[in-house]
């Protein structure tokens, strides 16, 4: 019988998001000084007014691979890779090289996609992006 309290399993993570690298770092930090370790993003294709470049608008897997070389110890995690907009093996493989990098302190979160005028920027279609 596990006797120990189940609220020791539970770890709260942030979106590090601000307006610039300055705000990310402030958040990050303040985050860290309440026992706050994991740093989420979410992903998307185009650049929107809602998600600008310091707060989602980047690379994912690069700002995540920043983000743990600026805090050696915290976690990361892409919270929604959009899997139909992107290339399933470089996808595989820059997850697998930023758990290697962070020691098993990644975690992915697979998703099919929110915004259809992603898709039609690649040319496919939002309808199907559950189909193979």
């Amino acid at each position: 019988m596990n006797t120990q309290p189940a609220h020791e399993d539970l770890r709260i993570g942030i979106s590090a998001w601000a307006a610039d690298r300055g705000g990310v770092e402030r958040v990050a930090e303040a985050a860290l000084s309440v026992g706050i370790d994991t740093f989420w993003l979410g992903d998307g294709l185009l650049e929107r007014p809602d998600f600008p470049p310091w707060s989602g608008g980047m690379e994912s897997f690069g700002e995540l691979a920043w983000l743990a070389g600026r805090y050696p110890g915290a976690s990361v995690a892409l919270g929604a890779a959009v899997l139909p907009l992107r290339d399933t093996q470089w996808v595989a493989k820059s997850a697998a090289t930023l758990d290697q990098l962070t020691e098993g302190r990644f975690t992915l979160v697979l998703a099919p996609g929110n915004w259809p005028d992603e898709f039609a920027a690649l040319g496919r279609d939002f309808e199907d992006r559950s189909q193979g």
